[in-house]
C-alpha cells in the first residue's frame, strides 16, 4: 500500500508516463479501491472463536456452570464484530499519508527531466543550425556542432541519474513499508487482544469467580 502511494511521487517520470499510456491504474486509484473497512471481521468467524474458547473453559465444569460460562462468553458477542473492525482500522497506518521527502524527490526528478529536455532541444537547435549552413558562421552555443556529443552525454547522464534516484528511493520506501507493516501488525494484535479481553475474557472470568466462590462456600458448608 505504502509503495503504491510513494510511486506517484518518487517514480521516474518517464516510467510513470509510460505506465499511464499503457493504461495502468495510478497509485491514488489503487488506494481508493482498497478501503479500510476490508479488515472487518466476519460474524461467523467471531462466533466460532468464542464457542471454541467457551467450550475449552467450560467443558470441565459441572452443570449449570458450563452453560453459564458459555452464556457469559457470548454475552457481548453482538459488540465484537464492530469492536474488532474498529481495532483493525485504528491499527492500520493512514493510506493517504505523504512523506515530506517524497515531494522533494518528485521536485528533483522533474528538475532532472527539465534539464534533460533542455539538452535535447539544445542538440536539435545545433543540428538544425549546422544543417542550414551554420558551419560557416562563427561558433556559438547554438551552432557549435562540437557541443552535441557533450550535450548527448549530459542528457543520458541526467536520465540515468533520475532512474538511479528512483530505484534507490523505491528500496528505501520498501524498507520503511516493511517496518510500518510490522508495527501495524503489532498494534492490531494488541488492540484485538484488548477487545477480546474486555468482551469475552472478563465476563467469563466473573462467571468463573462466582463458581469458585460457590465451590468454596459449598465445601465450607459440608465441613461445618
Amino acid at each position: 500500500m505504502r509503495e503504491h502511494s510513494a510511486a506517484g511521487y518518487i517514480g521516474w517520470p518517464p516510467a510513470r508516463i509510460l505506465a499511464r499510456l499503457r493504461g495502468e491504474a495510478p497509485a491514488r486509484k489503487l488506494l481508493a479501491d482498497n478501503p479500510r473497512d476490508a479488515g472487518q471481521a466476519q460474524r461467523s468467524d467471531i462466533d466460532n472463536a468464542i464457542n471454541v474458547f467457551a467450550n475449552e473453559v467450560g467443558s470441565s465444569l459441572p452443570e449449570p456452570w458450563s452453560r453459564t460460562v458459555r452464556a457469559a462468553a457470548r454475552s457481548r458477542a453482538g459488540e465484537a464484530q464492530s469492536a474488532l473492525g474498529a481495532a483493525v482500522a485504528q491499527g492500520l497506518p493512514p493510506r493517504d499519508k505523504v512523506i515530506t521527502w517524497w515531494r522533494l524527490i518528485a521536485l528533483a526528478q522533474w528538475l532532472l527531466m527539465a534539464l534533460a529536455l533542455v539538452g535535447v532541444v539544445w542538440i536539435v537547435l545545433i543540428l538544425a543550425a549546422s544543417g542550414s549552413g551554420g558551419a560557416h558562421k562563427s561558433p556559438s552555443p547554438i551552432n557549435d556542432l562540437s557541443l552535441a556529443p557533450w550535450l548527448t552525454v549530459m542528457v543520458v547522464a541526467l536520465l540515468v541519474l533520475g532512474w538511479l534516484i528512483s530505484s534507490w528511493c523505491q528500496n528505501m520506501v520498501v524498507l520503511a513499508a516493511d517496518r510500518e507493516r510490522e508495527q501495524a501488525v503489532h498494534d492490531i494484535l494488541a488492540r484485538i487482544a484488548a477487545v477480546t479481553h474486555d468482551l469475552v475474557v472478563v465476563p467469563v472470568g466473573r462467571e468463573l469467580g462466582d463458581y469458585e466462590r460457590f465451590r468454596t462456600q459449598l465445601a465450607a458448608a459440608r465441613e461445618s
